[in-house]
């Protein structure tokens, strides 16, 4: 008995606060698939007397969805994979080397994390629009790139740092190239944050709604960006039409974002490094 804890006002007022909020957006969510599935409401009703898939079918016909997906992930794609071929390095150099500015090129890849996308994606539009890159594939990877990149650093950094550089010195004396110590040591050392790096960067670039929209075309849209185009759209579009697209693009995102879960999040890194100190 004497090791129960009180329940203090602060305890309480914590659970209030995370109920009422949790409250709030699963009934917002919900507000959502109820209406994408809704076929007949009554006058005043809450909830509709009909359910079906008409929504469902007037979006898949409207959206070509199968080439909105596809092009969603095509994007996400080849986004991450070029990001990690060179977010991986530039953490190692930033993390195990030492030289003249490091500090200045660390905050450098700190900005496209910390100020809105908005703030360096219409100059960058502007570049791309310039070299007539805008409305092409290459152009939305180019422009997603900027913000993971630097994302992924930020992630894959902490786990690098933790490697000892005497694993590296004995790896080299052993015989091993350098090319050896990166697939053979170090990146099965730092898989955890490497795979974190990869899924969270994924789950990012498909919500990534400021740079796409600016710089992708008709056949480039993704899902943000092709909801967004439905909200704002001229003419009537039934709102149930855009909850069942919103409530596709929530899917994808919660299983990806499900899926990185398994491989660690950034928090639990710092948490790691704070506790090893």
């Amino acid at each position: 008995m004497g090791n129960q804890k009180k329940l203090t006002f602060s305890g309480i007022m914590f659970y209030v606060v995370n109920i009422v909020y949790m409250m709030n957006v699963f009934g917002i969510l919900l507000s959502v698939v109820v209406n994408s599935f809704g076929v007949k409401w009554p006058n005043g009703a809450w909830l509709p007397d009909e359910f079906g898939l008409k929504w469902w079918e007037y979006c898949g016909a409207h959206h070509q969805l199968g080439q909105l997906l596809f092009m969603t992930m095509l994007v996400t794609v080849i986004t991450v994979l070029i990001s990690v071929v060179l977010a991986y390095p530039a953490a190692f150099i930033m993390a195990k080397r030492q030289f003249a500015g490091k500090k200045l090129i660390n905050g450098l890849f700190l900005l496209p994390v910390i100020i809105p996308p908005i703030c360096y994606g219409l100059p960058l539009a502007t570049v791309l629009y310039k070299v007539n890159l805008a409305t092409t594939l290459a152009g939305v990877v180019i422009a997603n790139m900027i913000p993971t990149v630097s994302y992924m650093i930020l992630v894959i950094l902490p786990f690098i740092e933790q490697v000892g550089d005497n694993v590296e010195f004995a790896s080299r004396m052993l015989g091993a190239s350098r090319l050896q110590y990166f697939t053979r040591i170090l990146i099965p050392l730092t898989f955890p944050g490497l795979m974190s790096a990869i899924m969270l960067s994924i789950v990012r670039v498909i919500s990534m709604f400021e740079l796409t929209f600016l710089v992708s075309g008709a056949k480039t849209q993704t899902l943000v960006v092709a909801l967004f185009a439905d909200v704002n759209a001229p003419g009537y579009r039934p709102i149930q039409m855009i909850d069942a697209l919103a409530v596709i693009f929530f899917v994808v995102t919660v299983i990806l974002f499900i899926i990185s879960m398994k491989f660690g999040s950034p928090t639990s890194v710092y948490s790691q490094i704070g506790s090893e100190k």
